[in-house]
Formats: C-alpha cells, structure tokens, sequence
C-alpha cells in the first residue's frame, strides 16, 4: 500500500487503533473475565487450565495423566493452534513414563507433567492468544461476544483490504463508530470517556513514515495469522 491517498492512511489509522488500543482493551477484559479468582496470576491460572487447555490443543480421543478412566471430560470447543499453546507451556517438565500408555504402538495417553506453564504475564500476550482464551474459556454475556466479534472482524477486513482496493471513506467512518462502541463496551465506566478520548485523538494523528512501515509489516503478519486459523478450521471440518 503507497499511503498516498486518505482512504489508505485512514486505513492504518484504523489498525493503529485495533492493535494499540484494541489489544490493550482486550488485555485488561482478560484479566477482568480470566483472572478474578487468581489475584492477576496468569501463571497460576495457566497451572490450573493446563488439563482444559491441552485437551483444545490435542485430540479429546488422546487422553493425558489427568483424566479420568472414562476418558476426557472436556468440552472441546474450539481448537488451539501449536503455536498458541507453545507460547503458554514448554515441554521441559519431568515425565513419568507410567503416565505413558500404549495401544500397540500408538500412543493413547500422555504425561501432562510433561508440560509446565511460562512464566508469562497476560499482558504479554499478542491479540491472537488472549482472544481464543475469552472465546474458548471466558464466561461472556451476549453483548461481549457481539464487541469481540465486531473487534475481530474489523481487524480482519483491514489486513484483507491490503489485497484488494481501499474502502471508501463512508465505510471506513462508520467502521469508527462501531469499532469505537465496541471497544467501549468492554471497559469499565470510569475509563470509557479516557477510550473514546484517545481513538479521537489517534483519528486525527498524524503517522509518520517509521510508524507506517511498522503499521504494514505487522498486517502482514496478522494475515498469516488469520491464514493459519482459517487452514486448522478447515482441517477440523475435514476431519
């Protein structure tokens, strides 16, 4: 993308403000929804969500140490990525190879001790992870889920349209309004007005050439992103 016209620079504007303000919308609800009973301690709750959440990464027909004898008792809602689940746990934990069982030569039950938890802060999470968190494991109202969806969409379509022609400016005010509203939507009152208070500012910023090559190489990475998640949907409904 040149820049060159206001269409594309408002564009960027408009991942600046998914991206910056989004992610840090997202990290705070996150802590908000996740974190309450767990004094903020992402690491603690990774421990806790271990045996949930490695059951998202890998088959429920692949049982680990932690399940009972009638088999996972998760509910698989969604499928976590390799590389999600790689960013919360390390495979350098002590494994007992009883917990190992075999059915012939296949393996069919794993060690979960196998599997220790990072020493990460949920605000050091990228907008991927923290977002198949509150889908997969956050208890969400009807109006939560309808912001996430709309923030993710938003996000969507501004790294696709870098493939295709710009939107016009009609369609990029009114996509304002409703990404604004939904990020609002999900922070606590006091801080509503200091949100609309600063996507106003970044709509009027001024983005300097440094900041838009940033801007251009981090859409790129978010297409592959997007790419990945779209391949693993498909390989499920294939399955």
């Amino acid at each position: 993308m040149s820049t060159n016209t206001p269409e594309e620079r408002e564009l960027l504007r408009l991942y600046k403000c998914v991206v910056d303000t989004g992610t840090d919308v997202l990290t705070a609800f996150a802590k908000y929804k996740l974190l309450p009973t767990y004094n903020g301690n992402f690491k603690q709750y990774l421990n806790d969500k271990k045996h949930e959440l490695f059951h998202l990464w890998k088959s429920r027909k692949l049982l680990c140490c932690e399940c009972p004898p009638v088999g996972c008792n998760h509910k698989r809602t969604g499928h976590m990525p390799t590389w999600i689940f790689q960013k919360l746990y390390d495979d350098t934990g002590p494994e007992e190879r009883t917990h190992i069982v075999r059915n012939n030569r296949t393996i069919v039950q794993v060690c979960l001790h196998k599997y220790v938890s990072r020493n990460i802060a949920i605000h050091e999470l990228d907008f991927s992870t923290i977002l198949f968190l509150l889908r997969n494991l956050g208890v969400l109202s009807q109006n939560e889920t309808a912001s996430l969806d709309l923030i993710t969409t938003t996000r969507s379509q501004i790294c696709q349209a870098y493939s295709m022609n710009s939107f016009t400016m009609a369609f990029l005010n009114t996509t304002w309004t409703k990404l604004e509203n939904a990020l609002v939507d999900l922070v606590d009152p006091p801080f509503k007005r200091i949100i609309r208070n600063d996507i106003k500012q970044l709509r009027e910023a001024d983005l300097k050439k440094e900041r838009i090559t940033e801007l251009m190489k981090n859409v790129e990475e978010v297409k592959l992103i997007v790419s990945i998640f779209k391949d693993n949907a498909l390989n499920i409904l294939l399955k």
